[in-house]
């Protein structure tokens, strides 16, 4: 693929992937996740438990030890839940950490982006690719940290602060503007 002329891209960004930014991002897609369905999931069961019990307090005979059951085996769910999102959270914390250590020094970590009119360009030591903004299924902001979802799920990801020609807020409303989408932000 040949290159555009960098000097004619409207933003370039700068951008070096460090264990901060991971972790940010980590923090972010779990966070995206949790509150698209896992809440739900464990507000549900924790009503289940409680409404179970409740009812168990004022039920007699077999119903009460049914309900008491599902009380139980609900609350259950809801601890595992939560110790299945902490122990996420630390494994993945421990694994970003272990893998930058590993590769410290590396430039693989080292990306330019260039912002034109039509499209895109993502430049890495091993990739280089240009992407138009139709192809952009979501924008997030979390806080702070750009994140822009390709479809295909592509991610790709870069700090306002990386915005070495602009602004990063100015790019933010460009992104809107070009793929018409809304950039969704996320408390970080």
């Amino acid at each position: 693929m040949e290159r555009m002329n960098e000097n004619d891209a409207l933003f370039t960004v700068r951008h070096r992937t460090t264990q901060d930014k991971l972790l940010k991002l980590e923090k972010g897609v779990r966070k995206v996740g949790f509150e698209s369905s896992g809440r739900k999931f464990m507000l549900t069961l924790m009503v289940v438990a409680v409404c179970s019990l409740i009812g168990a307090l004022f039920a007699g005979g077999v119903f009460k030890g049914v309900l008491t059951a599902v009380g139980g085996i609900s609350f259950i769910a809801v601890v595992f839940c939560f110790y299945t999102l902490i122990n996420g959270w630390f494994t993945a914390k421990r694994e970003i950490r272990q893998k930058m250590e590993s590769e410290e020094g590396s430039d693989h970590y080292e990306w330019e982006y260039f912002f034109y009119d039509k499209c895109y360009e993502a430049v890495g030591k091993n990739e280089t690719a240009r992407v138009n903004y139709e192809y952009l299924g979501r924008l997030m902001d979390f806080s702070g940290l750009l994140v822009l979802v390709e479809r295909g799920n592509v991610v790709r990801f870069f700090m306002k602060d990386d915005v070495a020609d602009g602004k990063g807020d100015e790019l933010a409303e460009f992104l809107e503007k070009k793929s018409r989408l809304r950039i969704e932000p996320v408390r970080v």
